[in-house]
């Protein structure tokens, strides 16, 4: 064995995934708990992330490499993982939803995000 992977979630897939097209030998370990953050965010992933809502470095190349790995495991497996969504953002202040307004001014941001997202039935508006 030349490569040992603690825990398969989304990353410890995707370092196995890589290891095996390189075809280099590894082992992983899981426990495979019960709750984890990858089985809550099932592989969920978004350019622009944290309380301030900023646009990951490279988010371009990096939204490329993950819809390259993805289906590619797809192919691998046989099975289709691979899903583009759109996500909701939920502001808990006045001033997370002015500072959101603001970025969306800014076409780095504006690149990410659909300003005028059509209503969801089953959300109220408060």
């Amino acid at each position: 064995m030349k490569h040992l992977i603690i825990g398969q979630g989304l990353a410890g897939t995707l370092v196995a995934y890589e290891l095996l097209k390189r075809k280099e030998d590894f082992i992983v370990i899981d426990q495979q708990p019960e709750f984890s953050s990858s089985k809550v965010a099932n592989g969920l992933f978004n350019p622009i992330n944290g309380r301030r809502m900023v646009v990951s470095r490279n988010a371009d190349g990096f939204l490329k490499k993950v819809e390259e790995s993805y289906l590619g495991i797809e192919e691998l497996i046989g099975q289709k993982i691979y899903h583009l969504q759109n996500t909701l953002q939920f502001f808990n202040t006045v001033k997370e939803l002015n500072d959101f307004s603001i970025k969306q001014e800014t076409a780095s941001f504006l690149k990410y995000i659909n300003p005028n997202p059509k209503p969801e039935p089953n959300l109220k508006n408060f």
